[in-house]
């Protein structure tokens, strides 16, 4: 099971190979039964932590516009 609402262990894997690639997060498969995967922000990654935060600020106000709330 992951953290995220509405989104599949497989689609999420798949939407994160390319961050991954980027070196923007990293991946650690630990030795659970299930397994389980792990995801950080790289120090790299972490550099886009303003832009992230102004985006999550950004699509909130703009959900409360688009749904008159």
């Amino acid at each position: 099971m992951n953290d995220v609402n509405g989104i599949s262990n497989k689609m999420m894997s798949k939407e994160l190979k390319e961050p991954e690639a980027n070196k923007q997060i990293k991946r650690t498969v630990l030795d659970t039964q299930p397994v389980t995967v792990k995801y950080n922000l790289t120090q790299y990654g972490r550099t886009l932590q303003t832009i992230i935060n102004n985006l999550t600020k950004w699509g909130t106000e703009y959900r409360k516009v688009i749904t008159a709330k």
